[in-house]
């Protein structure tokens, strides 16, 4: 590799190490509620011009996959989901290990009406890191939403069984609304209704 090429990468991963702190900034202020608009707006749009910002043709491999993660993110933090789907498909497959990358793109299937892609990217997501509470209850949602009952209750037990203050959650998330009057999913519900 010529010293130009070590040059661009070095440059290419701080650039992008950049872009992870805008997106940090974002993310991070979620514990503390939300990050006002504007100020949320400003750092998407500075993180997609740091993008923009990138060599035409970035380095192949891994960080040409880690530059498709960073610009889904981007574009899917911005509501983009259409657009975000192709570059998160690139990580997600690219770097297959990354169970980041699956629940983005689930997310973004989502958000679009497409449930069955949801469903299997959230069972990468699944395969990738089998514990992962946030995986197993999206999974669920996307389940439900695909109007698959026995195998959303199936993924609704399994989150129970790792997380049992999620019926807290499953009370009120718009997704699981086709199973609310199904006795199964009552009854996995009960210890909240109880009390319990």
């Amino acid at each position: 590799m010529t010293s130009q090429k070590v040059l661009d990468r070095v440059c290419v991963r701080r650039r992008l190490r950049e872009i992870s702190g805008y997106l940090g900034i974002v993310h991070g202020w979620a514990e503390f509620g939300s990050l006002p608009e504007p100020q949320r707006i400003a750092m998407l749009d500075r993180a997609g011009i740091l993008l923009e910002e990138l060599p035409a043709a970035p380095p192949a491999g891994r960080l040409a996959r880690e530059t498709d993660l960073l610009r889904g993110h981007v574009l899917r933090l911005k509501g983009n989901y259409n657009a975000a789907i192709g570059p998160l498909r690139r990580a997600a497959f690219g770097l297959h290990q990354n169970v980041g990358a699956w629940l983005a793109l689930g997310w973004c299937y989502r958000r679009i009406g497409r449930y069955a892609q949801a469903v299997a990217a959230a069972k990468r997501a699944c395969s990738v890191q089998p514990r992962n509470i946030i995986a197993i209850y999206n999974l669920a949602c996307y389940l439900c939403l695909a109007g698959r009952r026995d195998a959303a209750l199936d993924a609704v037990r399994a989150a129970l069984r790792r997380e049992p203050k999620l019926r807290e959650f499953l009370m009120r998330d718009p997704d699981f609304d086709k199973l609310r009057s199904d006795e199964a999913f009552q009854a996995l519900l009960e210890p909240v209704c109880r009390g319990g």
